[in-house]
């Protein structure tokens, strides 16, 4: 698992291409360049960047939308936690593969 933090208003990519400021490099099923994410005002929105396989807030695919304290979003086999620290305005992704890939 990797986890990395960005600043209020930094759009990130994320995908497999070695480019992307959040790289899933382990899964197959997620494109190279994947979906945007950003935070602003407290506020994270993601955008799918047509990839193969779409993007997914809570087992749903979704091509762009707000996410809400607790939305689960998956692309591929991989989850992405996020969370946004109000004190900082830090937003922070954690990586890791969903238990249904795992053995």
């Amino acid at each position: 698992m990797s986890e990395k933090n960005f600043s209020q208003g930094e759009i990130v990519t994320i995908g497999r291409a070695l480019d992307c400021d959040c790289i899933v490099d382990d899964d197959t099923r997620v494109s190279r360049l994947h979906l945007v994410l950003v935070a602003v005002g407290g506020q994270v929105s993601i955008r799918d960047l047509n990839s193969k396989n779409g993007t997914f807030v809570n087992g749903k695919p979704k091509s762009r939308c707000v996410l809400q304290t607790g939305d689960r979003l998956t692309i591929g086999t991989t989850e992405i936690v996020w969370s946004v620290a109000a004190e900082t305005s830090t937003l922070t992704l954690s990586v890791k593969k969903t238990e249904t890939d795992q053995g």
